[in-house]
């Protein structure tokens, strides 16, 4: 990017927890001369900017979800409480009406347990109203609804993780484990939808960088055996894109406001995977 160009650019940070905002501050702000600013919600930066682009980056994976169970024909809301010294679970009915709205018509085996991500949902829709026009990208990993709701996914997507590691009970160790949930991409692109953005792509990570880097690729296919440096690039590079890595796992979705009718098919990291929109139908 030349540099005159990267001067007029602002860069904004949703951060709700103060004192991260005050290291992010403390990092970032004389580096950058000032054009790194800093919110606490997406409702501080509404309005602000006429146009730009959204960026969430392993970030709708973490929001708090509702886990659910299909029990006696009916969904039934897990709920936590306490037991003794720690915490168990037990059902009950469902405490938010859209969650009814969400799982109607969903045919499961008695047992199955799943979940629903409504603060996704709200979440798209205040991003709908950032810009008045650009774009929002999503990047995660998750599935499409016919495979998040799969047969063999009878016991959901949400897991802990403490110190990179798997852990089987997500209630020891509360605030040292980390709880994630697969996003669901059909369900968001609706709700991106109902809010008035448009679905301009939708790939996994590793055809969307690919195409991204096509360019940088060929250049590096001519210039022949690459250095140090570079190689320990395309080791990164092949990490985020090898389907046995993270290429397969994370997608990419971009949504638009009030962009051209071609704006989806001149982004480069969906050359070829258009197909993939189909999904979120």
């Amino acid at each position: 990017m030349p540099a005159a160009e990267f001067a007029r650019m602002r860069y904004g940070i949703v951060e709700p927890i103060p004192l991260l905002r005050e290291r992010q501050r403390a990092t970032l702000d004389d580096a950058f001369g000032g054009r790194v600013l800093h919110f606490s919600g997406l409702g501080e930066v509404a309005g602000r900017f006429g146009r730009g682009i959204l960026l969430g980056n392993e970030l709708l994976d973490a929001f708090p979800v509702h886990r659910v169970a299909f029990e006696g024909g009916v969904w039934r809301e897990i709920h936590v409480i306490e037991d003794g010294d720690g915490w168990a679970e037990a059902s009950g009915p469902l405490s938010d009406p859209r969650l009814g709205r969400a799982l109607e018509g969903l045919r499961v085996a008695d047992g199955y347990h799943t979940e629903v991500n409504l603060a996704a949902e709200d979440w798209v829709g205040e991003a709908a109203e950032v810009f008045e026009r650009g774009l929002v990208t999503v990047i995660d990993y998750g599935l499409v609804e016919e495979a998040y709701y799969a047969p063999g996914r009878s016991d959901g997507t949400l897991r802990g993780y403490r110190n990179h590691r798997l852990v089987e009970d997500l209630y020891t160790g509360i605030g040292e484990t980390d709880l994630t949930a697969h996003v669901n991409f059909t369900r968001l692109a609706r709700a991106a939808r109902v809010a008035g953005l448009d679905v301009l792509g939708f790939a996994d990570q590793g055809r969307f960088l690919v195409g991204q880097g096509e360019e940088w690729l060929r250049e590096l296919e001519a210039a022949g055996t690459p250095d140090g440096a570079t190689a320990a690039l395309l080791r990164q590079f092949q990490t985020l894109t090898h389907p046995g890595m993270m290429g397969r796992a994370f997608q990419v979705l971009v949504f638009g406001k009030n962009m051209p009718a071609d704006a989806g098919s001149r982004l480069s990291g969906f050359r070829g995977a258009r197909e993939g929109v189909a999904g979120l139908d």
